[in-house]
């Protein structure tokens, strides 16, 4: 986590900080998945803020149940969910595997809806809506899995 600080006033008290009082407000930061690095530096590319959250959102919707070691509970199971048929007991279990662990393993949002339906004969498409708690702002991701078999 990157801290970044952000000053609130000018206090004739504090003689060592130049006569700044500041708080830090978070702002978060993540290595992109492509791990694909910038031409000339050679330095991996970061995803900050809003882009970051996204991409661990994303990450936690797709991960299965038992699949990282040490946090056999972390995940949704979707892909498990692919081959049912979507009615609206299916899309309804979907829609609370996604909230549980959301909301268990992402401290940074809060999960304002999630929408799951059928998108096409063999697609399933999540819509998520949720608020980065820091700074309020409301995200949509839409998370389109497709079965190929």
């Amino acid at each position: 986590i990157n801290m970044a600080t952000r000053t609130f006033s000018n206090s004739p008290y504090n003689l060592e900080g130049g006569g700044k009082v500041s708080a830090r407000s978070t702002a978060y930061s993540d290595l992109d998945f492509t791990f694909l690095a910038k031409p000339g530096t050679g330095d991996l590319y970061v995803k900050t803020d809003a882009a970051a959250i996204k991409q661990s959102v994303y990450n936690l919707v797709m991960t299965n149940v038992s699949e990282r070691p040490f946090q056999p509970h972390l995940g949704t199971n979707i892909t498990a969910m692919l081959f049912e048929n979507l009615d609206v007991a299916t899309a309804m279990t979907i829609e609370r595997h996604i909230r549980h662990t959301l909301g268990e393993y992402e401290p940074r949002i809060e999960v304002v809806d999630v929408l799951v339906t059928e998108d096409g004969a063999n697609t399933l498409r999540a819509q998520l809506t949720y608020q980065i708690i820091s700074s309020a702002e409301i995200v949509e991701s839409i998370i389109s899995m497709e079965r190929i078999r």
